[in-house]
């Protein structure tokens, strides 16, 4: 096989890693902040989906030009909206 491939895969390896470690860290502080700081968090995490978003959307068109690339990319998007969409309901609750 290529090198690539192999370099790609440890590359989405640590990245689900990552995402996975994140996801941990969101579940345990739902149960140990107040609603302000989770508020708070929230929307800081929903800053960090659309940035990563906006840079998956941005490597998508100029390098990996792929349909992978755009479900990637949408679903950074969709988190970051999703967070969004929790934040506006807890400040109109």
């Amino acid at each position: 096989m290529d090198r690539g491939f192999w370099f790609q895969l440890t590359f989405i390896r640590l990245f689900a890693t990552a995402v996975a470690g994140l996801a941990a860290i969101l579940i345990w502080c739902s149960g140990q902040l107040s609603s302000t700081q989770q508020k708070s968090l929230t929307h800081l995490v929903g800053c960090v989906f659309g940035a990563i978003g906006l840079m998956a959307v941005g490597q998508q068109m100029a390098i990996w030009n792929s349909s992978t690339g755009w479900v990637l990319a949408g679903s950074f998007l969709g988190a970051a909206a999703i967070c969004a969409l929790s934040s506006v309901r807890r400040i109109s609750a």
